[in-house]
């Protein structure tokens, strides 16, 4: 008899050097891991072991009698539980590709991911923090590093306070006992040991500029409304680079900074521009008939 799925040792220590009847190893993370990962040896009835001729000699240096695959495969006599927790080694962010990546002291359990159970923070003791929600959530195979794909409102929650994970002196995690657990069924999954304020190991700064996707000017009010893919920093808004024009892009106007400015007061998708009277004045007086879809805007490093 034999387990449904077998892994081969890479390499371990032996721990009793001397001559012995009785050998015992140190199996390596990444054999450990991996075995996990397929599930041998998760209970006393699914730990069986098969040796080549060449994983021993006698006093003799006589080959080791084979242990066969699916024909003298060896149960095992003794069989201790995993009930270790496991730990976060390191995590990573990177709001350019929306991710956030965890190494583990071990294998995890991916679909027990509770993506609530996990906050950025940005210090130590921190000012401003964010816990993560759906549809922020983790695929693939069970494994010690676990990414997360940030959702488009998570990772724009987080870009949107301005001084949380934008460098690695304010990117900090903590997660709760709920947040996942390994693998281990007997007696049952060990739950994640929680921590609070793990500085970031790798940080990847976001390099991607927003977007305008759409804009709206009211001509009675002078508010011209722009609407990004994410968020934005309102101070750093420059009114002197937005420019209007008609619907051909013919008589372009360029605000300026002595009448028009910003009126929004948060960083978020939305950044409200108050045309002033000068400048709305000149540019009705450039072209008469503008208004609505007739009229066209272009940005120029408003940022």
């Amino acid at each position: 008899m034999s387990p449904p799925e077998s892994y081969r040792l890479t390499s371990g220590q032996l721990l009793n050097p001397s001559y012995s009847t009785v050998l015992v190893f140190a199996l390596t993370a990444t054999d450990l891991n991996r075995i996990k990962t397929l599930r041998v040896a998760n209970t006393a009835l699914r730990t069986w072991l098969a040796t080549e001729t060449t994983a021993g000699l006698d006093m003799s240096r006589n080959l080791l009698v084979p242990r066969i695959p699916g024909v003298s495969t060896l149960l095992a006599t003794e069989w201790t539980p995993d009930t270790t927790p496991p730990t976060v080694v390191a995590f990573d962010v990177s709001l350019n590709a929306s991710t956030l990546t965890f190494t583990f002291s071990e294998t995890v359990l991916v679909s027990s991911l509770n993506v609530s159970g996990v906050t950025l923070s940005n210090a130590a003791a921190p000012t401003v923090s964010y816990t993560l929600a759906l549809p922020s959530a983790a695929s693939g195979i069970d494994n010690p590093i676990v990414t997360i794909s940030l959702s488009v409102g998570d990772t724009n929650a987080v870009k949107q306070y301005g001084n949380l994970c934008t460098s690695t002196a304010n990117s900090y995690l903590s997660m709760t006992a709920a947040s996942i657990t390994d693998v281990a069924i007997v007696p049952t999954p060990n739950a994640i040991e929680a921590f609070g304020a793990m500085a970031i190991q790798n940080f990847q700064a976001d390099r991607i500029s927003p977007r305008l996707l759409t804009s709206s000017l009211d001509m009675t009010t002078g508010i011209l409304h722009l609407h990004f893919d994410e968020p934005v920093r309102f101070g750093t808004t420059r009114v002197q680079e937005v420019t209007l024009a008609d619907s051909a892009g013919l008589h372009p106007y360029s605000l300026t900074a002595a009448s028009s400015s910003v009126i929004s007061s948060n960083n978020t998708l939305d950044v409200d521009i108050q045309i002033g009277f000068d400048d709305l004045n000149n540019f009705k007086h450039l072209y008469p008939a503008v208004g609505g879809p007739s009229t066209l805007l272009s940005l120029s490093r408003v940022f």
